[in-house]
């Protein structure tokens, strides 16, 4: 594949996962959005797995696509019965709040790993569990 067909392609992913409507989405979900074409899904999986080398890209633990540039902070999960929760984080002042497709099945009381990936000005912090840490109870 030649080079600026690899950029235009990194560029047209980066601006899908940096949008702030962006939920992370799997490989076949991504692609599906993007309306890549089945013969072309090779060189999208390709083209996803540079944007992890250079750590532009992550996955969290069931394998949708995060903002690699985003830090791992490690907290405390509060569940609520809905479904999603929040992690506090020590040092923060506000806990990040974590949708009900983003726990990792974590439980409340679990220590966690979370990323962040949204942060728009004047609203919570929003993050997604790529593993549990420390789980509360065997």
């Amino acid at each position: 594949m030649e080079e600026t067909k690899i950029y235009e392609r990194k560029k047209l992913i980066m601006d899908l996962v940096s949008d702030e409507n962006y939920h992370p989405m799997k490989f076949r979900e991504m692609a599906g959005f993007l309306q890549v074409p089945k013969k072309d899904r090779e060189d999208f999986k390709h083209i996803l797995d540079l944007l992890l080398a250079e750590e532009r890209l992550a996955a969290d633990a069931d394998g949708r696509y995060v903002m690699g540039s985003a830090q791992t902070l490690t907290g405390v999960f509060m569940g609520n019965r809905k479904g999603f929760g929040f992690v506090r984080v020590e040092g923060m002042k506000e806990d990040i709040f974590i949708g009900a497709d983003n726990t990792a099945n974590a439980f409340n009381n679990d220590i966690v790993a979370v990323k962040i990936i949204k942060q728009a000005p004047g609203r919570k912090k929003e993050g997604i569990i790529t593993g549990i840490v420390e789980r509360s109870r065997d």
